[in-house]
């Protein structure tokens, strides 16, 4: 662990912050930004020299490797997620093979917390923050900065003290932030990302057994100074090429946070207005919203937003009752919940997007078709469909052998089978999701649209049997490419689409491509006409 002491010393500790992220999802890292502006607000800002990298998961190993070290850094941190951790497990193992000396290398993020002490090691990070990490992370620079090693002093981290011993420091009882006190603003570094995720709050409401959000279930949320969410956001509107804006609080306007979230998007409403009085594109909005909190004011309020398509995500999961009462952990009433997202489909339209998911444990594939055949018959233009990540330190995952389950060992976690879901069933489910995507929601490959235009206005009732034939057809007639697209879709759904995508724009394709499409539309008219 090479970080320089700065005792008669002017050099600067150079610290490269950095993350890898899908391709069609390359965006500013927020993580890495809140560290790099709480470090230089709170921290020895004139002793460091900060620099954030992000890079695409495609991007090779050793060549990750090769660019963090070109800056010759005494500190790397890594912000690892469910999509990334063994993508930056191999970068980290480059690094150490490569470099004659050594720098510090640090991880944070949900995906190193359940099992920190085994990212830990002689191949591995020399130290793991678990939590939020702004704080530690200061502490951990300032201790590297006095030439020393020794971080015991710091709760809720492991680390390498030595060659062999693994050191867990105690935890503290309250690991959270006071961001109410993070009053400075974000620093924001100029470059070509065209999206940007943002925070406006932490924490969460509700207590999913599924989810990582708030293990400790305090069910609170916390909120950063009003003023300093409008300065970030008059910067963040700034970026010239910006063209999405994605809010990933865990929900806005709750009836205590109403008025905030209304005010915030009022703001947002008010910079695209200047960006586009300067001859800028407006910047879309993505958001997760929760139905319960949608009313005819906040819903007047998000329409005046140019939201992506799609741009207001409802997390629905699943319509079966017992299944979200009693294994889920969510309050969920069938009649009352249906039917207002049914209404919020009609008033929202396009700018809707309903996410289901496949793999839920106490539910079986015919209760994952019950829940796509509703989201079907909203005629919404986005649905998300998702393979069930069996989080580690969840509730379901603490109790998988409750459910019968499996699943990866390593990121991103994939359910594998269950005692309601066997390997045959997943695979069934990827097939009809992936069907869905591509010749359902809209823009995922424009050029199938009008089969979707068929379904939409020719089929009535039920529409799942017209992808039951399109997943039969493609089985049949394009065995080999509708089997590479499905691999790629089970690895990651993003790179399946876009190999689909790709493969429809390609003129050499244009044969084959005219073909799906046209037997496409004829088997959707066939159900038409039933």
């Amino acid at each position: 662990m090479s970080a320089p002491s700065q005792s008669g010393s002017c050099e600067r500790t150079r610290i490269v912050l950095a993350t890898s992220m899908p391709d069609s999802d390359v965006t500013h890292g927020l993580a890495m930004r809140t560290l790099k502006s709480y470090l230089a607000h709170r921290g020895p800002a004139d002793a460091v020299e900060v620099t954030l990298r992000t890079f695409s998961l495609r991007a090779r190993e050793d060549a990750v490797a090769a660019e963090i070290m070109q800056s010759r850094p005494h500190i790397v941190g890594f912000s690892r997620y469910v999509w990334n951790g063994t993508h930056l497990n191999g970068v980290v193992r480059k690094i150490r093979e490569s470099a004659p000396s050594c720098p510090l290398l640090l991880a944070g993020g949900p995906d190193v917390a359940h099992d920190p002490a085994r990212s830990v090691g002689r191949k591995g990070f020399d130290v793991v923050v678990l939590g939020e990490g702004e704080e530690a992370f200061r502490r951990i620079v300032e201790i590297a900065l006095a030439g020393s090693s020794q971080f015991d002093s710091i709760p809720n981290i492991v680390y390498r003290k030595g060659d062999s011993e693994i050191v867990t420091t105690r935890p503290a009882p309250e690991a959270f932030e006071d961001i109410s006190s993070h009053d400075f603003p974000l620093i924001l570094d100029a470059d070509d990302h065209r999206m940007f995720r943002y925070e406006t709050s932490r924490g969460c409401h509700f207590r999913c057994r599924y989810c990582k959000w708030d293990r400790s279930g305090a069910r609170k949320i916390r909120y950063y100074p009003i003023e300093k969410v409008k300065g970030d956001l008059e910067r963040i509107f700034a970026l010239p090429r910006l063209a999405v804006l994605e809010l990933v609080d865990s929900t806005f306007f709750r009836p205590r946070d109403k008025a905030r979230g209304l005010e915030i998007m009022e703001t947002i409403h008010r910079l695209n207005a200047g960006r586009e009085a300067s001859g800028l594109a407006p910047v879309g909005v993505v958001t997760e919203q929760n139905h319960l909190f949608l009313d005819a004011e906040t819903c007047a309020t998000l329409s005046r937003l140019p939201l992506r398509n799609g741009g207001i995500a409802l997390g629905l999961q699943t319509i079966d009752a017992e299944v979200n009462q009693k294994v889920l952990g969510r309050g969920f009433n069938r009649r009352t919940s249906l039917h207002r997202i049914a209404e919020l489909s009609r008033d929202l339209g396009s700018r809707l997007a309903i996410d289901v998911i496949y793999g839920l444990p106490g539910e079986g594939y015919g209760g994952y078709r019950r829940s796509l055949a509703f989201v079907l018959t909203l005629r919404t233009a986005h649905i998300g469909m998702y393979h069930f990540l069996v989080l580690p330190g969840t509730h379901i995952a603490d109790h998988a052998a409750q459910y019968g389950i499996r699943y990866e060992t390593v990121s991103p976690h994939r359910l594998l089978s269950s005692s309601t879901w066997s390997r045959e069933d997943l695979l069934e489910a990827a097939k009809l999701s992936f069907a869905v995507y591509l010749f359902y929601c809209e823009d995922v490959v424009p050029q199938l649209n009008p089969v979707r235009r068929v379904i939409l206005d020719e089929v009535r009732g039920n529409s799942l049997p017209v992808f039951d034939d399109l997943v039969r057809y493609l089985q049949a007639e394009h065995r080999p490419l509708f089997s590479r697209w499905l691999r790629t879709f089970q690895d990651s759904m993003l790179d399946g689409l876009t190999d689909a995508y790709r493969f429809f724009v390609r003129t050499e394709n244009g044969a084959v491509a005219r073909r799906i499409l046209s037997d496409a539309v004829a088997i959707a008219k066939a159900h038409a006409e039933r």
